[in-house]
């Protein structure tokens, strides 16, 4: 739980390094903060699983971090029409790049559910290794589809930033430490941090 409300916290707080006051009104700021949600979420999903109860909680965080970049989406093209053009031919790679890290996460969690997972893949191992694969191109799509678009994030070290999160929860595999106990949060402690960190990044960006 702890790692998982410290990604969330640190991936809405970078935000606030360079222009803390910037701003493109309720709707568009609180919309963009469901993407930050989704993304300290797909940085969570880095971190490897063991055991029945991780593993179950590991396979419903990512439904939800999926549901998140879906409404992410749907809400910013609610809130200005003319932003479809974003995901039409001729649409800036970092818009691209978020397409492609939502199309993979997607593929990557429909073919790790049982039965569908063994009878694509005959040895566990072998899952592993594209299961991990899928996931660091999402995790790499997410991180440049929030960069590449220089909203909130256009401080070099801000970027620097959100990059070592990106590289750190993706080699946490290489660290000491039990991945059952640091993987034992689910999608309601996203839910729950992630809705208060949402909601003080659109306060502090619009009240006067």
């Amino acid at each position: 739980m702890k790692l998982l409300v410290a990604l969330t916290i640190c991936v809405f707080a970078v935000s606030f390094l360079s222009q803390p006051l910037a701003g493109g009104g309720w709707w568009w700021d609180a919309g963009n903060a469901v993407g930050l949600m989704a993304l300290a979420g797909l940085l969570y999903l880095a971190v490897p699983v063991r055991g029945s109860r991780a593993l179950r909680q590991h396979e419903w965080l990512a439904y939800l971090v999926v549901a998140l970049v879906v409404l992410h989406g749907l809400w910013l093209f609610a809130a200005d029409g003319a932003a479809v053009v974003y995901i039409r031919p001729g649409a800036p790679l970092y818009m691209w790049a978020g397409v492609l890290a939502l199309a993979v996460l997607m593929l990557s969690s429909a073919w790790s559910v049982l039965p569908d997972r063994l009878r694509r893949y005959r040895s566990f191992s072998r899952f592993k290794g594209w299961h991990r694969s899928l996931g660091g191109v999402a995790l790499a799509g997410a991180i440049y589809h929030v960069l590449a678009s220089g909203f909130y994030f256009d401080n070099g070290w801000e970027m620097a930033a959100v990059v070592v999160l990106g590289a750190g929860a993706g080699f946490a595999r290489e660290l000491r430490a039990s991945p059952t106990a640091a993987q034992s949060s689910g999608p309601m402690t996203l839910l729950l941090i992630g809705t208060l960190a949402a909601t003080s990044f659109v306060l502090v960006r619009n009240l006067p």
